[in-house]
C-alpha cells in the first residue's frame, strides 16, 4: 500500500515539476530563445505594440508545437500572454498554464488561424514575478485523441528579453542563406538580360 501511493505521488512530483512526459511529446524539441520585438504602423493603428516570445519546435521537422507571446500593448495597463497551439486540439477543453509555485490557470481559445489557436491569459504582476523567478512554463492542451499535450518552456532568459531593447533582426534572418539580393533591372539596364 505504502509503495503504490509512493510511486503515485513520485508521478505527480514529475507531471507538475515542469518535465515533459515522453507519451506527450515523444518527438525531441527544441525552443528558440527568448526575442522581444516591438511594431508600430498602420496594421497597430501607429500604437507601439512589443512581443516578447518563445517558440518549442519539433527538433527533426522543425513544425511548431507551441508559442508563448507576452504582449504589451502602449497605452494599455494590462498585459497579454498568449499561449498558441498548432491546429487539431480539441477546443471545448482551452489551455492551461502552470509557473512553478503558483495554481494552474485555465483559459479558453479565443481565436484560431492558420498558425494555430491562441489563448489569452491577463498577465498579472504576480505571474510575471512568478515568470521572471521561475525555471519553466508549462502549457497544456488536449490533443484530438482527447490526450494531454504538455509543453514545457524554459524561462531562462525571458526576463532578459521582456526587460531589454527590442531585438533587431540579423541581415542573415532577413535575406534567406544561398540568396541574392533582389536587383532591380528596369532601372538597371545592365541587369536587362541582352536581347538575341
Amino acid at each position: 500500500m505504502r509503495k503504490t501511493s509512493w510511486i503515485t505521488a513520485a508521478l505527480i512530483a514529475i507531471a507538475t515539476s515542469g518535465v515533459a512526459m515522453a507519451e506527450d511529446i515523444p518527438e525531441l524539441t527544441i525552443q528558440t530563445p527568448w526575442t522581444k520585438s516591438c511594431f508600430n504602423g498602420q496594421e497597430t493603428y501607429f500604437r507601439r505594440i512589443c512581443d516578447t516570445r518563445a517558440e518549442l519546435r519539433k527538433q527533426d521537422e522543425n513544425s511548431l508545437l507551441a508559442v508563448v507571446d507576452l504582449l504589451d500593448r502602449e497605452g494599455e495597463a494590462k498585459k497579454i500572454l498568449r499561449v498558441t497551439f498548432p491546429l487539431g486540439m480539441q477546443l471545448v477543453y482551452g489551455t492551461r498554464l502552470i509557473v512553478h509555485g503558483n495554481d494552474p490557470l485555465q483559459g479558453p481559445y479565443v481565436a484560431c488561424t492558420d498558425a494555430g489557436c491562441a489563448s489569452d491569459y491577463e498577465s498579472t504582476p504576480a505571474l510575471l514575478d512568478s515568470m521572471k523567478a521561475g525555471q519553466a512554463l508549462i502549457v497544456q492542451a488536449i490533443d484530438q485523441s482527447g490526450k494531454p499535450f504538455n509543453a514545457t518552456l524554459s524561462l531562462a532568459g525571458f526576463w532578459a528579453a521582456h526587460q531589454g531593447p527590442p531585438a533587431e533582426p540579423a541581415v542573415e534572418q532577413i535575406m534567406a542563406p544561398g540568396r541574392k539580393p533582389w536587383l532591380d533591372d528596369t532601372l538597371r539596364p545592365e541587369l536587362r538580360p541582352r536581347a538575341r
